[in-house]
C-alpha cells in the first residue's frame, strides 16, 4: 500500500512500454543449511546458494548441494560413518566428526538442499542400483536414504546372481567368505542365504555419497578400522550403561 493506492505487478497491468524492458533480475545469496549441519558457527560456503528471480518468466537455479552430513572425506574421521552389515540403523550409525551418535534432528534432515524426491545410487561392487524414494512429501531425509540402503541391500539374492558370468570364482569365494563373516558378527535370526550387502566383501562401512554423472551418486565405503569399531562400541556402551 503506497499513498492509498494498491500497487498491481501482475503483466496484465504493466504498460507496453515497459514490458518490452527487462524489468528487473535479482541475484540473491541464501545459505541453506539445514539445523544442526554440525555447527551453526562453522557455515562452509559451499552452503551459499545463489538463487535468480525473473519477473518476467518463472525462472529458479539452485546447484545441488549434499548435506555435508553425508559428503565423502578423506580425513581419517569420515562425517558419518555406518556398518551396512547391521540389521540395526539408529544404534549403528556413528557421526565421528562430532564424535556422537546421530539423533532425531540428524535424521530428519534433508539429503540435499533443495530437497529431492529420489535418488539413483550406485556401488562400484554392486551390480544393482539402490533407489532411494522420499517418504514424505517434503523431500529425501537421511533417514530415508538408510532406511532404503538397508531394505535393498539385505534382499536375498537370486541364484542366477551367484552364478553369473559376472563373477569369477575367485569372486564367489570372496562373497561367501563375507556372507559367512556377517553371519558370525551379526547373527540373523531368519537365515536367508548371502544377500546383496555380501558383494561388497569387507568394505561394508559407509562413509558417504559422491556425485556422478546423469543425476546418479556413488556409495563410498571402506574397511571398518579395529580403532573405530572399538570407539564405537565404547561409546555406545557408555551411552546405554552409564
Amino acid at each position: 500500500m503506497v499513498g492509498d493506492r494498491d500497487i498491481n505487478l501482475h503483466p496484465s497491468h504493466i504498460s507496453d512500454g515497459v514490458s518490452k524492458v527487462s524489468l528487473f533480475h535479482v541475484s540473491l545469496l541464501v545459505c541453506v543449511c539445514p539445523p544442526l549441519f554440525y555447527d551453526h558457527t562453522h557455515v562452509s560456503s559451499d552452503c551459499l546458494i545463489p538463487i535468480s528471480f525473473s519477473a518476467t518468466r518463472s525462472s529458479l537455479s539452485l546447484p545441488l548441494r549434499l548435506n555435508p552430513l553425508l559428503v565423502e572425506t578423506q580425513a581419517d574421521r569420515p562425517n558419518m560413518f555406518y556398518d551396512l552389515r547391521n540389521p540395526q540403523i539408529e544404534e549403528a550409525l556413528f557421526l565421528p566428526y562430532v564424535n556422537r551418535l546421530p539423533n532425531a534432528i540428524d535424521f530428519c534432515q534433508w539429503v540435499t538442499s533443495p530437497p529431492l524426491h529420489h535418488m539413483t545410487l550406485w556401488h562400484r561392487k554392486l551390480p544393482w542400483h539402490i533407489v532411494i524414494e522420499a517418504s514424505q512429501p517434503n523431500g529425501i531425509t537421511v533417514y530415508d536414504l538408510f532406511r532404503c540402503i538397508h531394505q535393498q541391500l539385505h534382499q536375498s539374492i537370486a541364484q542366477e546372481d551367484y552364478y553369473t558370468d559376472a563373477l569369477a570364482p575367485g569372486d564367489r569365494e570372496e562373497l561367501t567368505m563375507a556372507f559367512q563373516l556377517r553371519c558370525t558378527m551379526f547373527p540373523d535370526p531368519l537365515p536367508a542365504g548371502v544377500r546383496r550387502i555380501d558383494f561388497l566383501g569387507q568394505e561394508v562401512c559407509f562413509i558417504g555419497l559422491k556425485r556422478g554423472r546423469g543425476g546418479r551418486w556413488e556409495v563410498k565405503t571402506r574397511l571398518q578400522l579395529p580403532k573405530e569399531r572399538m570407539t564405537i562400541v565404547g561409546y555406545i556402551f557408555i551411552l546405554f550403561f552409564h
